[in-house]
């Protein structure tokens, strides 16, 4: 059964729910979360009506420009980078599952702003999920003028664990706001409504100079 992690102009940021561990082609699918309790950057909220975000306060301390978040009237500016927390620095089961719960933000970031540059320097190469459902899609909306607002992710890490591989293991849980995808004239492309239900999969982590992702597996509950 497909799975994907996101959707774009093409799919959308969402993950798709699927018993396999390989993630391949988009199917629609809703989404909604948790609100994370250690969130670095104020998360894009999709209450309005047509699924665009509300610029909720960023963290950023400059004051200009100021940031807009994705609407019909096009994709996220100005937003500030999601910062990654002191403990997801740190090479420990506390420390992957912190930035299991960045990666999160770093995934909502790229949906809404199409910016790549954040979440390549931690992910892999070899993560199949990362580069083409997250960083290729995202590429793809930058280079037709098409993205994502709403969708916001509400994860809830459930357990993290290093395997005798050498690798570490981050089960999550997620919901996932209602999504809206625009084309490059403004046009509703795709309405992705809430998740009814959580969503369930496990990060698996590998340290080199800090976290970087290698695998994303969603099961199917």
């Amino acid at each position: 059964m497909p799975v994907t992690i996101t959707r774009t102009a093409r799919c959308y940021f969402a993950v798709a729910a699927a018993l396999a561990l390989a993630l391949t082609a988009c199917s629609p699918s809703g989404g909604s979360n948790e609100s994370p309790s250690t969130s670095s950057v104020a998360s894009p909220s999709s209450d309005a009506s047509d699924g665009s975000t509300q610029a909720a306060s960023p963290t950023s301390q400059s004051a200009s420009p100021t940031p807009i978040a994705a609407s019909s009237e096009g994709p996220a500016k100005n937003w500030p980078v999601p910062k990654m927390p002191a403990l997801a620095k740190k090479k420990s089961p506390e420390g992957a599952a912190a930035f299991a719960k960045h990666y999160f933000e770093l995934i909502e970031y790229t949906s809404t702003t199409t910016e790549t540059s954040p979440i390549k320097k931690v992910s892999l190469p070899s993560c199949k999920a990362c580069q083409e459902d997250v960083i290729s899609t995202s590429d793809y909306n930058k280079e037709n003028h098409a993205w994502n607002a709403g969708g916001a992710y509400h994860p809830t890490i459930t357990a993290a664990q290093k395997s005798e591989a050498g690798y570490t293991v981050v089960a999550f849980k997620y919901n996932q706001d209602k999504r809206i995808v625009y084309d490059s004239k403004g046009k509703i492309n795709a309405v992705y409504d809430p998740t009814q239900k959580p969503i369930y999969g496990t990060f698996r982590l590998v340290w080199n100079n800090g976290w970087k992702m290698q695998t994303i597996d969603i099961v199917q509950q």
